[in-house]
């Protein structure tokens, strides 16, 4: 029989900043070691899951991570100085696991990652309060519309992609009157609707309803704009 080839486990933090806006921005990080350590070439902050030590007793590992959120958490202030330790686990989105056999040009074992994405709403992150450390060697907060493949280390860009993709369905569906008192009000983007009709996405308690809202009726959830088709379910992370 074949031996299996060595396999690793890493998570990435995927942090937006104002992602509803329209400059949204992404921190990302130059890394310190190869591979792709070149001053161009950018990366999301993450690394290996620390597996502990295995206790017999009660059949856990002990003094590691306790999943891959958290290795994506830990990595993130490690190398960001950015500490999200804080935030609810439900804030976090995971994307689909990055998988593919030539992902990771180290021979020394088979790397899998699994992204974890959250957006932050604040005026007062800059670069300048971000701090590289550990197995970072430079940190930015990057425009993440103007991002192209060519810049990103690993198959990180497939992340961006989904994300420029995402932002770009979003705003053909929805318009956020974004302010910074209420980053998170959507109203539908529709050229056929009424004035006196409103299609609004209630995201209030976690809601994630989308309603109709004629006048002197109450509201009723929708899955489809009735005026233009629109797909209505493509709806905010929130």
């Amino acid at each position: 029989m074949p031996r299996h080839a060595p396999q690793s486990v890493t998570a990435d933090a995927v942090v937006t900043i104002n992602f509803y806006s329209p400059q949204p921005k992404i921190i990302l990080i130059n890394r310190l070691h190869p591979p792709f350590n070149e001053p161009t070439i950018y990366a999301l902050p993450g690394g290996h899951v620390k597996s502990g030590t295995f206790n017999p007793e009660n059949l856990r590992f002990e003094n590691g991570d306790q999943n891959t959120l958290q290795t994506a958490i830990r990595e993130l202030l490690e190398e960001t100085n950015l500490d999200l330790t804080g935030c609810l686990p439900n804030k976090w989105r995971a994307l689909p696991i990055m998988d593919s056999d030539n992902r990771d040009p180290r021979p020394d074992a088979r790397h899998f990652s699994q992204p974890y994405w959250i957006n932050i709403t604040t005026s007062g992150l800059s670069s300048k309060s971000l701090q590289a450390g550990d197995d970072a060697n430079a940190v930015y907060l990057s425009s993440l519309l103007w991002l192209h493949p060519n810049d990103m280390a690993f198959d990180h860009w497939y992340v961006i992609f989904w994300l420029q993709k995402y932002w770009r369905q979003l705003n053909s569906i929805w318009t956020t009157h974004y302010t910074e008192s209420k980053p998170n009000q959507f109203r539908h983007f529709c050229q056929t609707i009424p004035t006196n009709f409103e299609i609004i996405y209630l995201n209030e308690q976690n809601r994630g309803l989308v309603v109709i809202t004629p006048p002197s009726v109450s509201p009723f959830e929708i899955n489809y704009c009735p005026f233009c088709s629109a797909d209505l379910s493509i709806k905010p992370f929130i």
